[in-house]
């Protein structure tokens, strides 16, 4: 395999300040937020004291959180009895890269964790804070990997556990890609509810959005945004399927169309230096959130971040 061909630098560099500069920041933000409100919420609701040194409540929150990921992983798609755009807008960062490897992983949607503490709070009813909290990032560690082209079909395990190759049908934009394989460390659930789709071997995926953004731009990427100058317009465009365009009968799936490396000829120096420009920053900024957290009301800390 060529390297270039796996990981290409420029979609690298945009990955890399997007988690640096935006999406850190916010997601540091959204994960504290849904372990305080889960703590909260549990402290009110919780129906039975589960024994938190149990086995047997490290195994249930093992099947629950995944279960749980399943659910709000197909809403942020759009893909319930109603498919909704405005969800689908919170998670659609993830998959618009036509690239597909671990930096991929790293592409994520900034106010998505608000979304799924929603789906995050059905555990509350049981399962006690710490171990929900545990699981919660185990489960999301674990679907790193998941973003490979190198990684084979594994074979009797693809029936039971997610895979590389599961998930590459997940960020296919292929006919048979859509909508399928939402599991985080499981595939049960897919192959329970219907969503399971194997990964055809005659056929190679093309990864990115159905309407691909084609740039590197996150400027471009951000002017882009749909507007209507009709209400109507303007809420099917939220509550509508996420296709939705004015006198659209039915949704459109395939427009096959490669990005333009936007970045060519750019001196890879520069890029590097305004790779570790971004990280400075970041750093700084935790440095600072590090001193004040012992005399900082959570918040105060929410605000800062």
């Amino acid at each position: 395999l060529q390297l270039n061909s796996i990981i290409k630098p420029t979609f690298f560099y945009t990955t890399v300040a997007h988690l640096a500069r935006i999406a850190g920041c916010f997601r540091f933000g959204g994960r504290f937020l849904s372990a305080a409100v889960y703590s909260s919420v549990y402290e009110r609701i919780h129906i039975i004291e589960l024994p938190k040194d149990s086995a047997t409540t490290w195994i249930l929150c093992f099947f629950t959180q995944d279960l749980v990921y399943y659910l709000g992983h197909r809403a942020v798609h759009g893909n319930f009895s109603h498919k909704a755009g405005v969800l689908w807008s919170f998670h659609q960062m993830h998959h618009s890269s036509e690239y597909y490897n671990l930096s991929t992983a790293l592409r994520q949607g900034v106010v998505q964790d608000f979304v799924m503490v929603l789906f995050d709070l059905l555990q509350a009813l049981v399962i006690p804070p710490n171990i929900f909290i545990v699981h919660r990032y185990l489960n999301l560690l674990y679907q790193f990997w998941l973003h490979s082209n190198a990684v084979p079909y594994l074979g009797p395990l693809e029936y039971f556990l997610n895979t590389p190759s599961s998930h590459r049908v997940h960020h296919g934009r292929n006919p048979y890609c859509i909508d399928k394989n939402y599991g985080g460390t499981l595939i049960i659930w897919d192959r329970l509810f219907g969503t399971y789709e194997p990964e055809r071997r005659d056929e190679e995926i093309a990864y990115g959005l159905v309407t691909p953004v084609a740039s590197f731009s996150q400027i471009w990427w951000a002017s882009k945004i749909q507007s209507h100058q009709e209400i109507e317009f303007q809420v099917k465009a939220a509550l509508w399927p996420p296709g939705y365009f004015p006198g659209m009968q039915t949704k459109n799936f395939f427009l096959w169309l490669c990005m333009k490396d936007s970045t060519e000829g750019i001196p890879e120096v520069y890029l590097y230096f305004f790779l570790v420009i971004q990280y400075c920053q970041v750093g700084h900024r935790a440095c600072c959130l590090r001193l004040v957290r012992q005399s900082s009301s959570p918040l105060s800390l929410m605000v800062s971040i």
